[in-house]
């Protein structure tokens, strides 16, 4: 609509370059979309078929900052804890 709108209207060239570029950005999105939308489908019916009971793999994700052992966790633990500090002293100006 926004390049139709510019050529009816006899816009300038960069702006109906911008709608162009728009235009093509928002084709490539629907696009990636579709395509992964149909591929997860399909992988997901492999898995179902291979009897395999993780198929979409969220058991095998670890979340660094709930693993007691990971580095990202230490650093959440101390930046909230900074905060709070920060926060207490900001309470008692």
């Amino acid at each position: 609509m926004n390049l139709v709108g510019c050529y009816l209207t006899g816009q300038l060239l960069t702006q109906k370059a911008t709608a162009m570029l728009y235009l093509v950005m928002d084709s490539i999105v629907i696009f990636q979309y579709l395509y992964y939308a149909k591929c997860r489908k399909a992988c997901h019916k492999d898995d179902e078929a291979s009897g395999d009971s993780d198929a979409d793999g969220d058991e095998a994700l670890v979340d660094p900052v709930r693993d007691a052992e990971s580095p990202a966790h230490s650093t959440y633990v101390a930046f909230n804890e900074l905060s709070v500090v920060q926060s207490g002293l900001q309470m008692r100006r």
